[in-house]
């Protein structure tokens, strides 16, 4: 039987879509151009949201502060906009994560590709 989404799953997808399209259209600030949505979890009552973004490139933890602050500012505009394009009667309020797994997999995938492989022992 196949598994059923609730309400709240619903409206997670369709806030990661909304601010997918909002951010790479609609926000000129310079500080969130290029993020990614990565997980929105929105709460059993749909009353908050949780919004996990990061940027594909590597970010030093003044550009998250940055990101977060400039996202932040934009976020009465990002939940105005989508409260409209979603047609609900009241869009979660946002509240914004920085998502560290993208870095951290960068991090790791370069731990191991600098890894030498060992020589082949010689029978000899």
């Amino acid at each position: 039987m196949p598994k059923e989404f609730g309400r709240h799953e619903r409206i997670a997808g369709s806030v990661q879509r909304g601010l997918a399209q909002l951010l790479s259209s609609e926000v000129n600030d310079p500080r969130v151009a290029g993020l990614t949505v990565t997980e929105v979890r929105v709460s059993s009552d749909c009353r908050h949201a949780n919004v996990f973004v990061t940027k594909m490139t590597k970010a030093t933890d003044q550009d998250i502060e940055d990101i977060l602050e400039g996202i932040g500012r934009a976020s009465g505009f990002l939940r105005s906009r989508l409260a409209k394009a979603m047609d609900l009667r009241r869009c979660p309020e946002l509240h914004f994560e920085y998502d560290y797994n993208v870095q951290r997999a960068s991090d790791l995938t370069a731990l191991i590709d600098s890894v030498q492989p060992a020589e082949p022992e010689s029978d000899g």
